[in-house]
């Protein structure tokens, strides 16, 4: 592959990132204020990104085959912004990996909270509808203790 296409795709590889770790700092807010439906949305735009560097990484993939010993530069100041260019993708890949790993975390701490706010309103129910039944059944006084059913106590 020559210099100058190697460039740009590491250009496009580096544009991409940029904007899924923008989107992705989005996410973080998003998953942070609840916002479901938004979060949705994020999620769309990423994946059209996502989809969009893996064809930029196909497109890379016969450089990694190339000695780049032998490939041309156009000046050792354009080989130099190339390497530092594709530095920056690396450290935003791990960037991401990171994001992507806090989001996640968040997202199961999220679920097990509501899954235990669930446990307990569905008690609190459970315990309102045997108060409830009881109270249709005149098991309880006014006092709210349980005083079984009405014994005539009277001598007759």
């Amino acid at each position: 592959m020559d210099a100058n296409t190697l460039c740009q795709l590491v250009d496009a590889k580096f544009e991409a990132l940029s904007q899924l770790t923008e989107l992705s700092e989005h996410q973080v807010a998003t998953i942070d204020e609840n916002r479901m439906s938004d979060l949705m949305r994020i999620l769309s735009q990423k994946q059209k990104l996502i989809e969009q560097l893996l064809r930029i990484t196909d497109q890379l993939m016969p450089a990694l085959q190339d000695d780049p010993l032998t490939r041309v530069w156009e000046s050792e100041d354009v080989r130099q912004q190339c390497r530092d260019r594709q530095q920056q993708c690396e450290q935003m890949h791990l960037q991401l990996l990171a994001i992507e790993a806090q989001c996640e975390a968040t997202l199961q701490a999220s679920r097990s909270d509501m899954e235990e706010q669930l446990g307990r309103l569905n008690s609190g129910q459970q315990a309102a509808a045997g108060y409830s039944r009881s109270q249709a059944y005149g098991q309880t006084n006014s006092s709210g203790s349980s005083s079984g059913a009405r014994l005539d106590l009277s001598s007759n």
